[in-house]
């Protein structure tokens, strides 16, 4: 048997067998997540932005510009968004794409995609262990739901199910800012290692998209609240944050050099896109609630967990608590902010908040028994997990539509 202590600096015992049981489990998990998407390796791939990433990840792997400047794509496009020197979003999904280009395997390329849900199963995991940590149970708290319901829930997740079956930039962003937050909220025993690696994670996640930086000042505000001095605060946040300025700040720089801006402002649709594409003329005029109402539609899993703290204050006193709650509520947030100011509005923009809910659920189960929330947390799993297996078969629909809308309960 092993001896380690927990966070209270107690003494416990771990069995020898538990690092094997988490990683048997936490396998199975991921080859499950992986199954689940296998219809999407026949997916045809022709939609706009699957063309446009896909093009891009061809330039690059013959050396051209990080560009659509020149391509007969940008026929196609609007000229005052893609006829720039450099694509408004930072190269990591179409560099991660050359592989596929260059074995001429685009339908396997959405594998990429994958990655980022299975990133998301991973940080739960993490998580998950990291709550049993210092328990005599923790063993055979792997196998209790404590453990394996969170697991279970995000293996099926119906917005990330969506937006990793085609090939865009979302999924590995969610992917990656759901590890990096992870790896933040273990950081304890080797804390400033792991805070390199959390903000090596959130830098990667940025140069998928920049919007993963709005995650940024959740960790600075809980490293000054957590930290016992003004030095040790200090560090911490300077840990965390160079490696997501060494990432982040050649792309800007570079960016600024090429374009003469740190942040285009272009990206937004313009009067060219709305007018020649019905699908972006229908999101640029969606109500501003949309994501707050249309997400627990999509999951019902966040109404069970929203409920659940409400009624219990004494949860909220674990700080890992408060961190993946606004992390949720910043990105939710923002986005809508964004949205409302004429990027418009997409479920798949909220995908990087959704994986906090699964550490929410997390938090409360490892807080002690909760029959009740078990069983209805189950259930609004399994309604959550028909929703996403059902746009597994409908390669054509480019925004998610909850059960709600389908049975015309609701309608946007």
């Amino acid at each position: 048997m092993k001896k380690r202590k927990d966070t209270r600096g107690v003494t416990s015992e771990s069995p020898p067998d538990s690092i094997w049981t988490f990683l048997l489990i936490v396998g199975l998990a991921l080859a499950l997540c992986a199954l689940l998407k296998v219809p999407t390796l026949f997916y045809p791939g022709d939609e706009m932005d699957e063309q446009i990433y896909w093009q891009l990840a061809e330039n690059l792997a013959r050396g051209g510009p990080y560009s659509l400047q020149g391509t007969e794509l940008l026929s196609h496009l609007s000229p005052g968004i893609y006829n720039h020197p450099l694509f408004h979003y930072p190269p990591l999904f179409p560099a991660l794409l050359v592989p596929f280009v260059m074995l001429g395997a685009k339908s396997a390329a959405v594998m990429v995609s994958w990655l980022g849900h299975l990133l998301a199963v991973l940080a739960v995991a993490l998580v998950g262990r990291h709550l049993l940590r210092g328990r005599p149970d923790a063993a055979r708290g792997l196998t209790q739901p404590v453990f394996w319901l969170p697991l279970l829930a995000v293996c099926a997740d119906p917005l990330l199910m969506f937006v990793s079956r085609k090939l865009w930039t979302d999924s590995l962003l969610s992917g990656l800012v759901a590890l990096s937050v992870a790896v933040f909220l273990i950081a304890d025993g080797k804390r400033r290692v792991l805070l390199l690696v959390s903000g090596g994670l959130l830098g990667l996640a940025a140069l998928a998209k920049l919007t993963a930086l709005l995650v940024v000042p959740v960790y600075v505000v809980a490293l000054i609240r957590r930290d016992v001095s003004w030095r040790s605060r200090l560090g911490s946040v300077v840990a965390a944050v160079v490696p997501i300025g060494m990432l982040v700040v050649p792309w800007c720089v570079l960016f600024y050099l090429r374009c003469g801006v740190f942040v285009p402002s272009w990206v937004k649709p313009d009067a060219w896109l709305i007018e020649h594409n019905s699908f972006v003329s229908e999101f640029v005029n969606r109500p501003w609630y949309y994501y707050a109402l249309k997400l627990p539609l999509v999951m019902p899993l966040l109404v069970v967990v929203a409920w659940a703290y409400a009624r219990d204050k004494l949860a909220w006193l674990d700080w890992r608590v408060r961190v993946a709650a606004a992390w949720f509520a910043v990105i939710l947030v923002a986005m809508t902010m964004m949205s409302v100011g004429g990027y418009g509005f997409q479920m798949r923009q909220v995908a990087p908040a959704v994986t906090a809910v699964y550490i929410l659920a997390a938090c409360l189960l490892a807080q002690g028994d909760r029959p009740v929330f078990v069983m209805a947390a189950a259930f609004t799993i399994l309604l959550g997990t028909v929703t996403g297996a059902l746009f597994l078969s409908l390669p054509k629909f480019d925004e998610i539509v909850s059960l709600a809308e389908v049975a015309r309960f609701i309608q946007f």
